[in-house]
């Protein structure tokens, strides 16, 4: 990437100097929007803990219902075609 020229457009131009007019309404919305991105942010946020949360808590689920087969009746194992568990 070259390091050129810098060119401003009729139209930058133009916006930077409403920026500086110092526009009541535009620094309003220019907050609002701000607070808006903010509090968006912070609500995707808790959403994925959240995620993560359920996801741990299924997955600890998932290892308390292994732990509760393993220490099941032998035979079922067998039933279920497990045989290398109850190999000599």
């Amino acid at each position: 990437m070259s390091e050129g020229f810098h060119v401003h457009g009729p139209h930058d131009h133009e916006v930077e100097h409403k920026a500086h007019s110092g526009n009541p309404m535009a620094t309003r919305v220019a907050v609002m929007t701000a607070i808006l991105a903010t509090i968006g942010a912070l609500i995707s946020y808790q959403g994925g803990a959240t995620q993560n949360s359920a996801l741990l808590y299924k997955n600890e689920a998932a290892i308390k219902k292994t732990e509760a087969f393993d220490g099941a009746d032998p035979d079922r194992h067998r039933a279920c075609g497990d045989y290398a568990a109850h190999a000599p």
